[in-house]
C-alpha cells in the first residue's frame, strides 16, 4: 500500500495520513459491520466487503491525495465487512456437520497464508511491469480489480444466502444481543482483554524487528537478510498453525494459548538481548512459530464459546481489539523509546502483557 502513495511523488507525512484513513475507517466499522453480519446474513455482509474494497481500489488510481485518501478510507471499510464473516460461515457449517472447529480453522491458516505468499509474489512481478512514477503501481492494481470483480460476481453463485428465519434480527435487537452475551460471559470479556495484548505484542515486534536486525548486521551488503528473514513468517506460520492443532486434542484450549503466549512474550525480552543474527533469526522464528500455534488454539476457544448469533459481533470485536493493541503499542513507544531503546521497550512489552495474562487466565 506505501508504493501507491509513494510512487505518485507524495512524502512519508502523506503516507502517515493514508494509512491512518484506512486504520480509522476499519476501527470505527468493525464492530458496526460484525453486528450487521449477525443480524442480516454472512454472505451480504462479505458481498458488501467485496464491493467496497473495489471501489476504493478504484480509486487508488488517481493522483490526488484527497481520492487516494477516500480510496484507502473504503478499502478499510472493505476489510471491516470482510473480517470475521466468510469465516463465521465456514465455521457454523462445520459445527452444523459436526465437524471440527481446530480442523476449520488450520485450514483457513493454511488458505490464508498461501494465498498472501502467492499473491506477494505475483504483486512483485506485475510491479516490474509497471511504468516509472505514477504508474509504478496501476498493474497490480488492475489485478487486484480484475480479482474483487471475481469475487462479487461468484459470490451468489457460490454462496447459499441465509433463510430469513436465520437472518431476521434487527441491527438494535443484535446490539442488545452482544450486550447481554458479553455480560453473562465474562470468560469472553477476558479473551477479548488477551487480543488486545496480541495487539500490543504484535506491533512492537513488527514495527522494531528490522530497525534492530539491521544494527546488528556489519553492512548494507547484508540487508538481503531481511527479505529472508520476511518471506520465512508466511511458512513458519503454517508450520505453528499445525502444531498448535496437533496439541488441540491433548492439551486444553486454554492452557495452549496463555501459556504459549507467555513463552512468547519471554522470548521477545530475548530478542532485544541478541547481538548474533543466527540466534536472532533463531529466536524470530520460533516466536512466530509459537504465534501461529496460539492463534489456532485462541480461535478455537472462542469459537466454542461462542453462540452462532454473536459470532460475527464478536469476531469483529476482536479485531477491533487488536487495532486498539497495535495503536496502544504505538502511542506507549513514542513515550517509551525516548528513555530507553528498543530491547528495554521489548522488556517493557514483555512485563505487562504477562502480568495481564495471568491476571485474566483464571476468568477465561
Amino acid at each position: 500500500m506505501s508504493l501507491i502513495v509513494t510512487s505518485k511523488g507524495f512524502s512519508l507525512p502523506y503516507l502517515g495520513i493514508a494509512m491512518m484513513c484506512m486504520s480509522i475507517s476499519v476501527m470505527v466499522f468493525e464492530v458496526p459491520s460484525g453486528i450487521l453480519c449477525d443480524a442480516k446474513g454472512r454472505r451480504m455482509s462479505f458481498h458488501l466487503s467485496m464491493i467496497f474494497t473495489f471501489i476504493g481500489t478504484s480509486l487508488l488510481f488517481s493522483s490526488s491525495f484527497f481520492i487516494l485518501c477516500i480510496g484507502f478510507a473504503l478499502t478499510g471499510i472493505g476489510r471491516a465487512f470482510g473480517s470475521g464473516s466468510l469465516d463465521a460461515l465456514l465455521i457454523e457449517e462445520t459445527q452444523d456437520s459436526g465437524g471440527n472447529i481446530a480442523d476449520t480453522l488450520f485450514s483457513l491458516e493454511i488458505v490464508s497464508s498461501l494465498s498472501l505468499a502467492i499473491g506477494a509474489l505475483i504483486g512483485g512481478y506485475l510491479l516490474t511491469l509497471g511504468a516509472a512514477g505514477s504508474f509504478l503501481t496501476h498493474h497490480v492494481l488492475g489485478g487486484r480489480m480484475i480479482l474483487i470483480g471475481i469475487n462479487i460476481v461468484l459470490i451468489p453463485l457460490l454462496i447459499a444466502k441465509e433463510s430469513k428465519k436465520e437472518t431476521s434480527h434487527k441491527v438494535s435487537t443484535q446490539v442488545s444481543l452482544l450486550f447481554h452475551g458479553l455480560t453473562h460471559q465474562p470468560q469472553i470479556i477476558a479473551y477479548i482483554v488477551t487480543v488486545v495484548i496480541q495487539g500490543v505484542f504484535l506491533s512492537s515486534i513488527e514495527t522494531y524487528w528490522q530497525p534492530y536486525l539491521k544494527k546488528i548486521l556489519q553492512n548494507d551488503g547484508e540487508l538481503w537478510i531481511l527479505g529472508v528473514v520476511a518471506s520465512s513468517i508466511f511458512l513458519i506460520s503454517i508450520l505453528g498453525s499445525w502444531i498448535g492443532k496437533l496439541l488441540l486434542p491433548y492439551i486444553s484450549a486454554q492452557k495452549i494459548y496463555i501459556g504459549l503466549f507467555i513463552i512468547d512474550l519471554l522470548l521477545i525480552a530475548c530478542l532485544g538481548r541478541t547481538h548474533s543474527v543466527s540466534l536472532f533469526f533463531f529466536l524470530f522464528l520460533l516466536i512466530y512459530i509459537l504465534l501461529g500455534a496460539l492463534s489456532i488454539a485462541g480461535s478455537t476457544l472462542l469459537n466454542q464459546r461462542l453462540d452462532n448469533s454473536l459470532r460475527s459481533s464478536v469476531l469483529s470485536l476482536s479485531s477491533f481489539s487488536l487495532q486498539g493493541g497495535a495503536i496502544l503499542s504505538s502511542l506507549s513507544s513514542v513515550i517509551i523509546l525516548s528513555y530507553t531503546n528498543i530491547s528495554g521497550f521489548w522488556v517493557i512489552v514483555a512485563v505487562f502483557g504477562i502480568v495481564v495474562l495471568l491476571a485474566t487466565y483464571t476468568r477465561m
